[in-house]
């Protein structure tokens, strides 16, 4: 059985520096089946999941080493250009 996925903000949109191993390009890098790596502040974190259109972004939903869902990440491309993914609840509704 899987651990607990590493800690990580709520609420706080953090930088995407790799989408299944390259650059982030446009916010179809991160529709379907989908990993990716998302600067913390301190550390890394991996991220793997399934990712479907939501409005102006991408639902990501983590799955653990068993496939059960264990987080949802909200991915954006911010004012500035950079490529973002904020933790959400599964709940939330889109933005």
């Amino acid at each position: 059985m899987a651990g607990s996925p590493d800690p990580v903000p709520s609420g706080r949109p953090c930088p995407v520096v790799a989408v299944r191993g390259n650059t982030p390009h446009s916010l179809a890098d991160f529709v379907d089946d989908v990993h990716f790596t998302v600067d913390l502040g301190a550390g890394m974190t991996a991220v793997a999941g399934v990712g479907a259109p939501d409005g102006t972004a991408v639902r990501v939903r983590q799955k653990d080493d068993n496939t059960k869902d264990v987080r949802v990440w909200l991915v954006r491309l911010d004012p500035r250009g950079v490529f973002t993914a904020e933790l959400v609840s599964p709940l939330a509704p889109s933005r």
